[in-house]
This record gives structure tokens, C-alpha cells and sequence, in this order.
């Protein structure tokens, strides 16, 4: 499927786009099999950063956890990069 950056996307694939951010607004409880440095009681946000070419692709998700000092520290959880043979 090739689109453009200002068409629409097909609707079965739009549906589904929703369902995915419908899951994600409503978390309950994620379990990182990672030490993250930081102390449960803060609260936490996913920040996920994409970009695409012919040639290649990356993807990261970063955490950002606040803490009850308000003192703030962003964590790469997760890092992906594909390049086209």
C-alpha cells in the first residue's frame, strides 16, 4: 500500500489504528523487565518517535517518569532500525 502524508487512511485500517489508541489511553499495568532508576510512586508517560524512507526505517519509545520531587528524567526503553537491502 503506498500512501501520501495528506490521504486518509484506507477505513479497515483506521478502525484499527482507533482500537490500538483506545487500548493505549485506558492502561492499567505495565510490567519493564528493565531497572529504570526509578521510584514506583512517580508517574510515567511513553513517548514513541518514528521515521521512514525508501531506504529505511527507525522507531523508538522512550519513558519519561516525574517524580514526587518533580524532578523529571526521559529512559530509551526500546530502539528499532531497519535498512532496505
Amino acid at each position: 500500500m503506498s500512501l501520501q502524508c495528506d490521504e486518509p487512511l484506507p477505513e479497515n485500517l483506521r478502525k484499527r489504528w482507533i482500537s490500538i489508541i483506545g487500548e493505549l489511553q485506558a492502561p492499567t499495568n505495565y510490567y519493564v523487565s528493565r531497572w529504570l532508576g526509578t521510584h514506583p510512586s512517580g508517574t510515567f508517560e511513553l513517548d514513541g518517535f518514528s521515521g521512514a524512507s525508501q531506504d529505511a526505517l527507525a522507531a523508538t519509545v522512550y519513558v519519561r517518569v516525574v517524580n514526587e520531587d518533580f524532578t523529571a528524567k526521559s529512559l530509551l526503553l526500546v530502539a528499532k532500525t531497519m535498512v532496505a537491502p
